[in-house]
């Protein structure tokens, strides 16, 4: 029971060698590379699935904070005190708390918190970012933060900062438009409403 020639490949003479020929090297090499392609193929869908949970979930956060922030210098607002001013894509928020003392007086606390006469507190939108803003009773901007970014500036979903009065509940609506590193755009909505203290 001898190995033939053609039998596991064994060497039948001094001009034939052990190894490859060209086409099992081609076709080696072509599952290589198909392999290759897909394991990059799934790399990058994980990759994108990773930015876009990321951002999202950073987004949300900085929804959430916002909206808190707002909510916590409305509660302790009068109604009478709060302004809103309508805009195409954005509204704009005024708002000054009765002073702590209670002698009728409305302002806004400073940087530090310490309450000040006829200050106030602004929300506006620069560009597409969410900027609250201390003023001082001359109208100067005292403190200025910026809240929350890329607020929905298109209109299609409705306004990309949104506000309404409707006696001592103020509702508020923050629609979002991140965009992700792959292009595609990660679209946010919270609406929330407020119950006025001081009414």
């Amino acid at each position: 029971m001898g190995l033939s020639c053609s039998s596991f490949r064994v060497s039948c003479g001094k001009d034939r060698r052990l190894g490859l020929t060209l086409v099992e090297v081609a076709i080696g090499a072509a599952l290589v590379a198909v392999i290759a392609v897909a394991l990059g193929q799934i790399l990058m869908a994980t990759d994108n699935s990773i930015d876009y949970m990321t951002r999202g979930a950073a987004t949300d956060q900085e929804i959430k904070r916002s909206m808190n922030r707002i909510a916590d210098d409305l509660q302790l607002s009068a109604s009478s005190a709060i302004t809103v001013t309508s805009g195409t894509y954005f509204d704009q928020l005024n708002s000054q708390r009765p002073n702590p003392n209670g002698n009728g007086q409305s302002g806004a606390p400073d940087i530090t918190g310490v309450w000040q006469q006829n200050w106030q507190t602004w929300y506006q939108v620069v560009g597409t970012d969410l900027v609250r803003r201390i003023l001082d009773s001359s109208g100067n901007i005292a403190a200025s933060e910026t809240l929350v970014r890329n607020l929905d500036d298109t209109g299609t979903s409705g306004k990309g900062f949104e506000v309404s009065v409707n006696g001592p509940v103020v509702g508020l609506t923050l629609r979002l438009q991140s965009p992700r590193r792959d292009g595609a755009v990660i679209a946010r909505e919270l609406t929330t409403s407020v119950f006025l203290k001081n009414n």
